[in-house]
């Protein structure tokens, strides 16, 4: 459970600030999918992520990055695991010029 004390988005969807539930959808897979979940159950997203190796953290931990007046969900850590789940980021389109 973590209180965000800000609007933010994962992927296309924006969530308003509030207290949210983080949940691995698929635990046995590399490719994690999260479930992040207002505690009134009106706003939801889910986010395919990818595993970093690190360090182990006593806490569970959210990382946002931020850009001008938004927040975007980064990277989520379960306390006790050495393993950080990475937001994957859309592939930027490749432009072709003349």
């Amino acid at each position: 459970i973590a209180n965000i004390p800000f609007a933010f988005n994962v992927g296309k969807t924006t969530l308003p600030a509030g207290r949210y539930t983080i949940t691995v959808l698929n635990p046995a897979s590399d490719r994690k999918i999260l479930q992040i979940r207002s505690m009134n159950g009106r706003s939801s997203a889910v986010v395919l992520t990818t595993g970093i190796i690190g360090h182990a953290s006593d806490n569970a931990k959210l990382v946002f990055e931020h850009y001008g007046d938004r927040y975007v969900f980064a990277q989520a850590q379960l306390a006790g695991d050495e393993t950080t789940l990475a937001a994957l980021k859309p592939k930027k389109k490749s432009s072709t010029g003349p």
